[in-house]
């Protein structure tokens, strides 16, 4: 969204946070039951100035700290049988070699998972935690010894190893329980730092990624976590140094909600009960977690559910030479992606050729003036043959993003504005979201009836306006609903059939968001173009501490951090996972602050950098990591005074056009196999492409025009020439 959030909206994005795991987590340990649960990360609301009761209305009631340990082991002999989900107690001595109490491998046993579960008890009137874990057979080649069967009061389950780093969850919860808010597969007890921890690096996909140092966030009870998908744009989180990483991804396939949580030297892996449910102290108060129906994703009472993991550990031998542990771990991820996911569908040509889209804000035009629009489309449309416009439902000042399928009075000639745009060949789409500002009904309820056909009705409103093509607001950045869900939204991917169990909105909806639709954000599995502005500021609001401009004279580095810097934006990482996609960035959601000449906005952020030198910091990346462009800062204002014609994006934009750039499909494959990065001087940055052709391509910005430099790729010397936007063809490096 293009916007700044209200303090009714930050706050309901805090809540979204703490229900996937942000904020202090007390856990009982174990395999009895233990008191404890979650209480509220204060301390997050506290540092954007955010009260959730106040700000959003809501009770959060109480933790109950007491919770009767009355837990009775079921279990037979420790063993389960293929066909078994809970242990009968009846294989004993089966053949095969299968030792006969899986207990026995306790020496191994921080080689295997544990699950953690988070009851409602009505019994106590608060939550109640039972932790198992480390007492899993040691995989066998015996098919008899699969896994271990641990059962109780509430519930029984068998994890089992898959093979390949691969765990699985059968869970079945007890009918008469009262509901399972959340769910831990894997749950980590214990810190497992890489080692020596001061390289450590947690790096997590909000956003187009974030990295945060270890010792940043050592305490466990301080987890940090969003949920997929929305919140992040992978189900996945990872802590790396530059020879070893650890990697955990919830490999549900079809995927289901999941929140990637680290914290501590812990990585896990949250699944939620996302049905509002009274908590039966007759006051009407509900779980938090009613905030979120759409993404329920553990068992009801009586139900079966089977979860998935893979663990992924990375070691120097496994590293290359070139290569960033974080690099190889994430590769396993995508591996694993494409083959459930297959290659994403590919978008139509006009947008795959573009250098990204014209954005036109209407309410923060003083008077409305049509030929702003035609002017624009006359300077930049041959590069941008998309125009995408906000605001078409307020007034002068208005907020850009009111749900609200009705044009706004003082646009009079819209209708036949846009006629005429497209009579030139423009593209043309207007303002989309779902009702955001309706939380919580029917806000964050696309499986919702109402929430659908607002979506619908509000596409079919613009179409009959003139709209030929679509930006869906907030699509990828909130959890609105299922990622099956979400994924059958889009013409490329949708299987309607899959929509059979909702109701005649919801299938309605299915396959209505056409190829060349632009999203906000991005998932690893939805087909779109994605609007990724904020990815460098960290939008402002989210307490990030440092933006992409700090750290820019770190990127050098084989680590993005400092001990001053602790927490920083990260599209690298975001970048080079999401390489099919067609990714933009420019000037919206606070990245303004970083683009043109605006830095004077950000001297707080940017170490008080003030002369030419440290201008165009959003054109830079965007440059480097193969973004389009939104077309947010098309117009730069000078020191002196005067709006000018943004002449960075104008070289930009010619380069790429010389190099054939976009033709050639480039795969954003960041410093791999870069060397002599660390002894470039600021301002100098270089990242790695791979073409369709298997061609290896640079990206290199030089903003002061310094001579005679140059890096190695693959033990090959290429030269940088002195000019501040160049794309290099490594198999025939010159300088045009």
């Amino acid at each position: 969204m293009a916007k700044r959030l209200s303090r009714r909206d930050l706050a309901a994005f805090v809540l979204l946070m703490w229900v996937a795991g942000c904020g202090e987590v007390r856990v009982g340990s174990g395999g009895a039951d233990g008191g404890g649960g979650v209480d509220l990360g204060r301390d997050l609301g506290r540092d954007l100035g955010v009260d959730l009761g106040r700000d959003l209305g809501v009770d959060l009631g109480q933790r109950d700290a007491s919770a009767p340990d009355s837990a009775v082991s079921l279990c037979g002999d420790g063993l389960t049988e293929a066909n078994e989900l809970c242990d009968d107690g009846e294989n004993a001595g089966v053949p095969g070699g299968c030792a006969l109490n899986c207990l026995e491998h306790a020496p191994r046993a921080a080689a295997f998972p544990s699950y953690q579960i988070s009851f409602m008890d009505d019994a106590i009137g608060g939550w109640r935690t039972t932790a198992h874990g480390q007492s899993v057979c040691e995989p066998s080649p015996s098919p008899e010894c699969v896994g271990m069967c641990i059962e109780n009061r509430d519930h029984c389950a068998k994890v089992r190893y898959l093979g390949g780093g691969e765990w699985q969850l059968d869970l079945h919860i007890k009918p008469g329980v009262f509901r399972v808010p959340v769910l831990q597969f894997p749950s980590q007890s214990e810190p497992a730092p890489l080692g020596d921890s001061d390289d450590d690096v947690y790096y997590y996909p909000f956003l187009s990624g974030v990295a945060e140092r270890y010792d940043h966030r050592a305490d466990p009870n301080n987890s940090f976590g969003l949920t997929y998908p929305g919140g992040t744009f992978a189900p996945l989180t990872l802590l790396a140094d530059p020879d070893d990483a650890r990697l955990i991804f919830a490999s549900n396939w079809p995927p289901v909600a999941v929140s990637p949580v680290y914290g501590g030297g812990q990585l896990t892996l949250w699944y939620q009960d996302a049905v509002s449910t009274d908590i039966g102290d007759g006051t009407g108060k509900t779980f938090l977690n009613g905030w979120l129906p759409g993404l329920q994703s553990t068992p009801l009472p009586g139900e079966t559910r089977t979860y998935r993991f893979v663990e992924v550990r990375v070691s120097p031998p496994d590293v290359p030479a070139g290569t960033l542990a974080w690099h190889v771990a994430i590769d396993h991820y995508k591996r694993w992606l494409v083959a459930h996911r297959g290659p994403l569908p590919p978008v139509p040509e006009w947008q795959q050729a573009s250098h990204g889209f014209i954005g036109v804000q209407l309410e923060s035009m003083v008077t409305w003036d049509p030929t702003y629009l035609f002017d624009l489309v006359a300077d930049w449309g041959a590069d941008m043959p998309s125009i995408l416009i906000w605001g078409q439902m307020s007034d002068y000042r208005g907020d850009c993003c009111t749900p609200t399928t009705d044009l706004h009075p003082r646009y009079d000639m819209l209708e036949e504005t846009i006629a005429g745009l497209r009579a030139l060949g423009q593209r043309v789409g207007l303002y989309i979201a779902p009702n955001w500002q309706e939380i919580p009904n029917p806000g964050w309820r696309l499986h919702e009836e109402v929430s659908a056909a607002f979506l619908t009705d509000w596409l079919d409103a613009n179409i009959a306006y003139g709209a030929d093509v679509h930006y869906i607001d907030t699509l990828a950045r909130l959890p609105w609903a299922s990622p099956a869900l979400i994924r059958n939204l889009f013409q490329a991917t949708a299987d309607c059939a899959e929509l059979a169990a909702y109701g005649p909105e919801v299938r309605a909806a299915c396959g209505r968001l056409p190829p060349g639709t632009v999203i906000e954000g991005a998932v690893d599995i939805y087909p779109a173009a994605g609007l990724m502005d904020g990815s460098l500021t960290g939008f402002d609001q989210t307490g990030l501490e440092v933006m992409e401009a700090n750290s820019y004279e770190l990127m050098n580095d084989t680590q993005p951090l400092s001990r001053v810097r602790p927490f920083v934006t990260f599209p690298r990482l975001g970048f080079y996972l999401m390489d099919e996609h067609v990714l933009h960035l420019g000037g919206y959601n606070n990245d303004s602050r970083l683009a043109g000449t605006s830095d004077t906005n950000f001297d707080d952020v940017v170490n008080e950098l003030d002369d030419s030198t440290d201008w165009y910091w959003s054109e830079r990346d965007a440059f480097l990591l193969g973004a389009r462009i939104t077309g947010a800062r098309l117009e730069v204002w000078l020191p002196g005074g005067g709006l000018v014609r943004n002449p960075m994006l104008d070289e930009l934009i010619a380069e790429r056009d010389r190099f054939g750039f976009f033709a050639r499909r480039p795969r954003y494959r960041d410093v791999i196999g870069i060397g002599g990065l660390g002894a470039l001087p600021a301002g100098v940055d270089v990242r790695r492409f791979t073409d369709a052709a298997g061609g290896t391509l640079l990206a290199v910005v030089n903003w002061t025009e310094t001579a005679d430099l140059s890096v190695t790729v693959d033990g090959q010397v290429v030269p940088l020439c002195a000019r501040r936007f160049t794309l290099v063809d490594v198999a025939a490096p010159a300088c045009p």
